[in-house]
C-alpha cells in the first residue's frame, strides 16, 4: 500500500494483505479505514498552518534569483491572496485556490467563468514591508481540476496566469524540474520562498532552507514536506539545488493537513505540496503558445 504518510506503510497492514496503491486496486477493510482517516485530515486542510518546532525561516532581500522571481498574488475583490512565482517572461504559477475567491464555484472546464483577474506584485523594496516596485494584472490561462475534499483533487491545486506586463524581463524566472517524481523526492533538501501573513510587516521575502521532502502520495502528483507553511505562502515554490548550483522548482506550496500546532512532522499533521509533474505539460503548452505568438513573423520571399 502506497499511502506513504510515514504512519501508513506496508508494516501497518495485517498479515496476508495485498500491498496496493490507495487510489486504485483491491481495498480491504483496513485500507478503507485508512482512507477515511486521510479524508478526514484533508477536510481540515485550509484551517491550519504548521511550523514544526523551531521556525527556521528568515527574511532576506529579493535582490537575486531565485528570490526576486517570487511575488504576491492578490484577489482584488476580497483582498485575499498568496504567493506566485515567475516561470517565463509573461507567466506565473501559483496554487489554484489563491486567484479564486473563497466560495467560488470552480469548474476547470470553463476557465473563463472562473478567471478572476488577480494582481501580481514583485520586487519588494529593501527596508520596506510589502512595498513592491512592480505590479500588474494576472489572468488564469490554465488550471488544475482542484477539489478540497479528496486527495485526487488535491493534485489540481495549481494555476498558470499570464501577466499584462511581462515582468520576467526585469526579474528573471524560475526553471521547473524535469527529472524528479514525487516518489524520488523523500529525503531531498528543499528551499521554500513565500510571503506569509504573519510577516506582513517585515521587509523582504521569507525563505526557509534545509527542510525536506518526507513522503509522497496517496494520490499521484502530491508529496509531503516538513517545510513551514502559513497562510499567505500558498502558491510559493519549493526548490531543490542542483549539482551545478542552479535551482529547480520541484513543487508548489499547497496546504496543511490536520489540526493543532504540531512540533514534529507526522501523517496526522502534514504540509502538502503539488509536484511539478502535475502541471508540467500544461506549462509547456502555455509557454510554447506564447513563444509562437510573439515570434517574429516569417518574411515572405
Amino acid at each position: 500500500m502506497q499511502c506513504l504518510l510515514r504512519a501508513c506503510t506496508d508494516d501497518t497492514l495485517p498479515a496476508g494483505s495485498v500491498a496496493r496503491p490507495m487510489w486504485g486496486g483491491e481495498q480491504r477493510p483496513r485500507h478503507v479505514r485508512l482512507v477515511l482517516v486521510c479524508l478526514a485530515l484533508l477536510q481540515a486542510a485550509f484551517a491550519h498552518a504548521h511550523v514544526y518546532g523551531i521556525d527556521r525561516r528568515v527574511q532576506r532581500d529579493a535582490d537575486a534569483l531565485p528570490y526576486r522571481a517570487v511575488g504576491t498574488l492578490v484577489e482584488p475583490r476580497t483582498g485575499n491572496g498568496g504567493t506566485a512565482f515567475l516561470v517565463g517572461r509573461c507567466h506565473v504559477v501559483s496554487a489554484h485556490h489563491v486567484p479564486y475567491a473563497a466560495g467560488t464555484r470552480r469548474d476547470p472546464a470553463n476557465l473563463r467563468s472562473l478567471a478572476r483577474r488577480a494582481r501580481f506584485q514583485a520586487g519588494p523594496q529593501p527596508g520596506k514591508a510589502r512595498v513592491f516596485a512592480s505590479s500588474t494584472i494576472a489572468t488564469v490561462v490554465d488550471a488544475g481540476r482542484f477539489t478540497e475534499d479528496d486527495f485526487a483533487g488535491a493534485a489540481g491545486d495549481w494555476a498558470i496566469l499570464r501577466l499584462d506586463n511581462c515582468l520576467g524581463d526585469r526579474y528573471g524566472w524560475l526553471r521547473v524540474d524535469r527529472d524528479t517524481t514525487p516518489e524520488s523526492l523523500p529525503g531531498t533538501k528543499l528551499t521554500s520562498i513565500g510571503y506569509p501573513r504573519s510577516r506582513a510587516r517585515r521587509p523582504g521575502v521569507t525563505v526557509e532552507t534545509g527542510c525536506r521532502a518526507r513522503d509522497f502520495g496517496p494520490a499521484p502528483g502530491i508529496f509531503g514536506v516538513d517545510c513551514a507553511f502559513e497562510r499567505g505562502m500558498s502558491g510559493g515554490p519549493l526548490l531543490a539545488r542542483q549539482r551545478d548550483g542552479t535551482w529547480r522548482v520541484v513543487g508548489v506550496i499547497s496546504q496543511s493537513l490536520g489540526t493543532g500546532s504540531p512540533t514534529e512532522y507526522s501523517m496526522a499533521n502534514r504540509n502538502q505540496a503539488v509536484h511539478v509533474s502535475a502541471f508540467r505539460k500544461a506549462l509547456d503548452r502555455v509557454l510554447g503558445a506564447e513563444a509562437r505568438r510573439t515570434a517574429p513573423a516569417a518574411k515572405r520571399p
